[in-house]
């Protein structure tokens, strides 16, 4: 993990403001997902460094980190889609008339939901 620092809890902030999670195995991912996104970051700076110096050993070290991740990142954002689709699918089922979409959420999943809420006779979603 990141070093708690004000730059860091701003990027978090941001991120947490833009993806909105929400319960114990959403915050779980996102704080994955802020991890590697920070991790990714910093590693950009440390490959223009390496490369300034030419040193090729340090970029070949770099690499590595960046492939795991980078790794991390997909994952825990993929995960994270599908969590917001499914908690976005479980709102739609209790409120069909829900306007507002998860940030994450998967729109053509989301819009199955609304054909079968509208074919029983509720109305289409939005």
């Amino acid at each position: 993990m990141p070093p708690p620092d004000d730059d860091f809890a701003a990027f978090a902030r941001s991120h947490r403001e833009a993806m909105e999670p929400s319960g114990p195995e959403e915050e779980a991912l996102f704080e994955q997902f802020v991890t590697a996104a920070w991790e990714l970051q910093r590693l950009d700076t440390l490959e223009s460094e390496a490369l300034a110096a030419l040193d090729f050993d340090q970029l070949d070290r770099l690499s590595g980190q960046r492939a795991q991740h980078e790794d991390a990142f997909y994952r825990s954002l993929d995960e994270l889609k599908d969590q917001q689709t499914a908690r976005e699918i479980r709102e739609r089922l209790a409120n069909p008339k829900k306007l507002k979409v998860l940030p994450l959420a998967d729109p053509t999943q989301v819009e199955k939901i609304g054909f079968v809420l509208s074919e029983a006779g509720d109305l289409p979603i939005q």
